[in-house]
Formats: structure tokens, sequence, C-alpha cells
């Protein structure tokens, strides 16, 4: 399928997906924008840059194509034209660097250099600050803001940026109520739940999975994030409903010991949980470290691939709720000798308030060791005992966590 220079996960573009752009006259707008070169030796470079992804984050966010040329149109659109490849190693980390040295406060953005003959096409993909922040340029002696229109680039009057700062100061308790209600809405769902794992879009909309766009999630989750897992069944229970979809199983109760529960709400939602979580005797109950690590991976993963599709690039929240019958002592992994503490009976909740999953990629590492962390504060620990002061895993933690290291790039 031909790329739009937007709908394809940014480390999954390949030279063909550029080609496309000038096959398709795929123009510029509201989030794309096309350079034929980069030559940060000279200050006006050096000084567009800041402008170009402050203006893309104070407006939708958006892509920046540097090394693909701009074609205009004899109707005066200005669209994609043909690879002018790159060269230079240092251009990706030397703009990285201006970028953050240059803009307050610091746009969330990434890279991504796409191979191509003779060269390289460095993709600046920035994320949008959903009336969150207003990203000033504060370098070269601008300070000023900008804006993204359908095709440029344009400084902010004073009115705008006035209102900009109103919105910013009123939107942020309604925010905080609206996210806060559709958590406890679905833990209220679940209320039978050891262990639920929520992602929520923090600036999502109603019809974000628009069932009309997902016809084949089902199919799309088994091929994609669910692929070879162990949890690929729930890919084949997901039922549509009036809320989004939903997948049971076992579909009755009293078909197993455990019952996994999987919600793909339509605001994008993605709730994971199951029931019951702790292993054992009733006397003596053992929660899983593990097994924890594991199912909150599995939610990221599945949030990701859905709001990735959905072309959602904000940021999200992540719960980890836990909902403990009795106090239980923490084991690293199956059939390994427990830790020397226990997490006490009740709830515990576990929160990470804003990460966005389009920029941290396959590396869940730092979710994970928040999470965890805080999972382990229950149990008198400041910090999980997997990791060494750094923050790498210890030999004996990727033993035990197995596949779950992968999400781990430290």
């Amino acid at each position: 399928m031909a790329t739009n220079g937007l709908d394809k996960p940014l480390e999954d573009l390949i030279e063909s997906d550029l080609l496309d752009l000038e096959l398709n006259q795929i123009p510029e707008g509201l989030r794309l924008e096309f350079k034929s070169e980069l030559n940060l030796d000279r200050d006006k470079d050096k000084a567009e840059a800041p402008k170009d992804v402050t203006a893309l984050a104070n407006t939708v966010g958006g892509r920046i194509f540097y090394g693909v040329a701009e074609n205009t149109l004899p109707d005066g659109r200005k669209v994609a034209g043909s690879i002018q490849p790159l060269t230079d190693g240092t251009l990706s980390s030397r703009l990285r660097d201006i970028i953050s040295g240059n803009c307050q406060p610091r746009p969330r953005f990434k890279a991504h250099e796409v191979a191509v003959t003779n060269g390289f096409v460095l993709c600046l993909e920035i994320y949008p600050s959903f009336g969150h922040d207003l990203y000033m340029v504060s370098g070269f002696r601008d300070l000023r803001f900008y804006k993204r229109t359908n095709d440029a680039t344009q400084l902010m009057s004073e009115p705008e940026i006035r209102e900009a700062y109103s919105r910013i100061a009123a939107s942020r308790a309604t925010l905080e109520a609206s996210i806060e209600a559709v958590i406890s809405e679905e833990l209220k769902a679940r209320a039978d739940a050891e262990e639920s794992v929520i992602v929520v879009p923090c600036y999502g909309r109603p019809d974000l999975v628009d069932p009309r766009l997902f016809k084949s999630l089902a199919q799309e989750l088994r091929e994609g994030p669910l692929h070879n897992h162990e949890l690929a069944f729930l890919a084949d229970y997901l039922q549509l409903g009036g809320r989004g979809y939903l997948s049971i199983f076992p579909p009755r109760e009293g078909d197993s010991m455990e019952r996994h529960y999987l919600a793909i709400r339509k605001n994008g939602l993605v709730h994971y949980s199951l029931t019951p979580i702790l292993r054992g005797p009733a006397e003596a109950p053992i929660y899983v470290l593990g097994m924890t690590a594991q199912d909150i991976a599995i939610a990221l993963l599945i949030a990701q691939f859905v709001l990735t599709r959905a072309s959602y690039w904000g940021p999200v929240r992540v719960i980890h709720h836990l909902n403990f019958p009795r106090a239980a002592a923490v084991h690293w992994a199956e059939r390994t000798w427990p830790f020397t503490r226990e997490i006490p009976a009740g709830e515990a909740i576990q929160t990470i308030y804003e990460v966005n999953l389009r920029e941290t990629g396959n590396d869940f590492g730092p979710i994970l060791r928040e999470l965890l962390d805080q999972v382990c504060h229950n149990a008198g620990w400041a910090q999980c005992p997997w990791f060494e002061n750094d923050g790498k895993l210890k030999p004996e933690s990727e033993r035990a966590l197995g596949s779950v290291t992968k999400f781990f790039k430290s």
C-alpha cells in the first residue's frame, strides 16, 4: 500500500515509501513538510529548524522530510518531489541538539534516518502539545511563537498567544477530570480483577477507534502485536459492542481459574486485566512480579498498535491497578525463590501520567521500570530489585523475565 508520509510508523519507512510520495504527488499540508536539503553549517538553516518544529508542535504535530524535494504544480500546490539524498552522518545528532537547545519548553520529537540510494533521508516526527504547552523559539535572538498553516510556518499573533495560554489554563482541569472518569468507569467494569492495566489517550476523541475504519481489527491484532503470542486467542474472541471492542476468555464463568479481559474502546482506551493473578494456597498466596511485567507489556503493545493505526500522535496515561484480597509474597517468576517481603492486601494504583508510545518505539523499558518500582514501593523497596543503580537489568533478572527483556533496551 502506498504511504502518504504519515500513515506508517517512523521506523518502518523505507526508500519505496519515499518514492511513493513523488509518484502520488503527496501535498505538503498541516502535518507534512518537505525540504530538499539540510545544511547545518549555515546559520539560516540552524535558525529555521526550531521555527518549523515549534510550529508543528503548537498545531497538530507532523513530519518533516529532509532530503525530499518540493515541487510546485500549475495550480500552485506544493507536492513531494524527488529524493535528494543526504550524506553527512552527523546531521541527525546536530539537528537534535539545535532543537533541544533553542526551544522552550523542549518539544517532543524523534529523528530517524531512512536509508536510500547514495545516502539517507532524515525524517523528523514532531508530537503535538494538544494545548498542554506552547512552544517558543528561544535561540537565535528570536523569542517568538510559530504555528503551522496549510503549507507554511507562520508567526503567531499576540491575540493568538494570549488565547492559547488561556486555553491551556482552562483545559488542564477538565482534561484531568475526563481522564479520571474513563479510568474509574473501566475499573468498575472489572471490579473483580486482581490486576488491570489501562492505557488511555490523554487527548483522544469519542470516535478515535471508528469501527467503520477498523473492520478487520481482530485479524490485524492476530497478525500484529499478538502474532505468535500466548495471548493470541484474545483476537479470536474479540466482539464489537456499543462502546467498542471486547474480548473475554474463557467466554463463560467457571471454565478456568484464569479469566482474561481485553477492551479496546472507541475513545482509544485499552484495558487488559486478569483474574486471579495470585498463585499458591489461600493461606500463603504468591504474587509473581514477572507476570505483571508481561501483562503491562502486552497492554502497551496493543495500545501502541491501535493508536498508531488510528493516527493518534499524542501522549497516553498508563494505569496499573492491583486489588489483592489478601497479602501475598513476592516472587521473581514462576518456580523461583520468593523475595523476603510481601505486598499487603487491598488496592494499589501505579501511574505514569504522560508518555508517548510513538516516541518510545519498541523500548518500553522506562515505562516498565517506573511501574515496577511503584509496585515494589508497596512491599517497602525504594526500587524494583531487578535493576542495577544505573537502571540496567541484573543478569538474574533477565533469566526471570524471559521474553519480556526485549522491551528493555537499556
